[in-house]
């Protein structure tokens, strides 16, 4: 069997008392074949049967071994690919799912400066204005928005209570920063375990900020912002977050404007 893994030719020995090659398993045997399973030159493996009598393996036993072993070679390289299939499926799916976990985390670390900048600045003013109770308030709902992202900032999920409690705290902090210049709505539907349900924290407060600032904010009336969450279908959890701002096109219109002015200013 050895030597046709290595020859890749399969062969009958008639007599193997008179072969050296010849190892004995078990017991000594008389007669054996050998037939490769070879698959494009290579040697996957050896199909090797022994008898008792002497001369008993003919032609036409190796040719239905030889029909067998292409058949094995066949499969034999089907589940491998199947196998590196799944194996680059796998690669792809934890590449993709670290990308993921990369640009959350990117985004947490990117709005948190940003977010408590602005709210410093705020509590500072209220100070300045002399209105400690706001301050207060503000510097209250502060603190617990901040315990929650430091919280959370080495969680890869958390419960969607308690991305409800950091979002709500957030649009709270943001109302009272715009001088209650827009109202909000959280809606969540009946019997939804939100203790039970997870998610990445924080998913949610990127397109709420983009309501909020590139929406409502420029509105010359008071706005609203909406969110709505629920179950669509039996496993998906959906996020509804509306706003009655100025609209997408009137906010890219003043997009442009701004980075015209910055420019000019930048220029001079």
């Amino acid at each position: 069997m050895g030597s046709v893994a290595f020859s890749g030719k399969a062969e009958i020995i008639q007599d193997t008392s008179k072969d050296q090659r010849y190892i004995v398993d078990d017991e000594h045997r008389l007669s054996e074949i050998s037939v490769p399973i070879v698959y494009n030159g290579k040697v996957l493996g050896v199909i090797d049967c022994e008898h008792s009598k002497k001369r008993f393996f003919t032609q036409k036993h190796l040719s239905i071994l030889t029909t067998i072993a292409s058949l094995c070679a066949n499969k034999i390289i089907r589940v491998r690919a199947e196998e590196e299939k799944r194996d680059a499926q796998n690669i792809l799916m934890r590449t993709q799912q670290k990308m993921t976990e990369v640009e959350m985390q990117a985004l947490r670390a990117q709005m948190n400066p940003h977010f408590i900048f602005n709210c410093l600045n705020s509590i500072n003013r209220y100070i300045v204005k002399s209105d400690q109770t706001t301050a207060s308030l503000y510097l209250t709902k502060f603190a617990k928005l901040i315990r929650l992202i430091l919280d959370n900032s080495n969680s890869k999920n958390v419960s969607l209570t308690n991305e409800l409690e950091a979002l709500k705290l957030y649009i709270e902090m943001e109302a009272l920063r715009f001088d209650r210049k827009f109202t909000y709505e959280i809606k969540v539907e009946n019997n939804l375990g939100t203790d039970t349900i997870e998610l990445p924290p924080l998913i949610i407060q990127p397109y709420v900020e983009n309501a909020i600032w590139h929406g409502l904010l420029h509105k010359e009336t008071n706005g609203h912002l909406s969110i709505r969450v629920n179950m669509n279908g039996d496993s998906m959890l959906q996020c509804v977050i509306e706003d009655n701002g100025i609209g997408r096109e009137k906010a890219k219109e003043l997009k442009v404007k701004r980075r015209l002015q910055e420019n000019h200013w930048a220029c001079n």
